[in-house]
C-alpha cells in the first residue's frame, strides 16, 4: 500500500467516522445517556477503519495476506488518531515520518 493510497483511504474513513459519530451523539442526546464520545469514536473509527480496508481489498480483488491485515490494522488505528486529533496533525506526522 502506497503513502498516497494510505492518505486518501485514511481521509474517506475519517469522513465516514466523524459523520457516524455524530449521527451517534444526536441519537444518544435524544435518550439524554451520558459516554465518552473519545471512546464511541475509537470503535466507530476502528470499525470503519478496519472494516473500509478490507472492503478495499475485496473490490479490488487483493489477495489478504498478513501484512494487508497489518495495513488494516494500522487503518483502523490512524483512523482513531483523525477522528480524535485531526486529520491534518496526523497527515503532517505520516509526511514527515516519509522522509525517513
Amino acid at each position: 500500500m502506497t503513502v498516497e493510497l494510505f492518505l486518501t483511504l485514511l481521509s474517506i474513513f475519517s469522513t465516514l467516522t466523524a459523520l457516524i459519530v455524530e449521527a451517534v451523539k444526536k441519537l444518544v442526546e435524544d435518550k439524554q445517556i451520558t459516554i465518552s464520545y473519545n471512546f464511541v469514536a475509537l470503535i466507530v473509527a476502528l470499525i470503519v477503519g478496519i472494516g473500509g480496508t478490507f472492503a478495499y481489498y475485496y473490490i479490488g480483488k487483493i489477495a489478504i495476506t498478513g501484512i494487508e491485515c497489518l495495513y488494516a490494522f494500522f487503518m483502523g488505528l490512524a483512523s482513531a488518531l483523525c477522528s480524535m486529533l485531526g486529520f491534518d496533525k496526523v497527515k503532517q506526522l505520516i509526511d514527515q515520518m516519509k522522509v525517513w
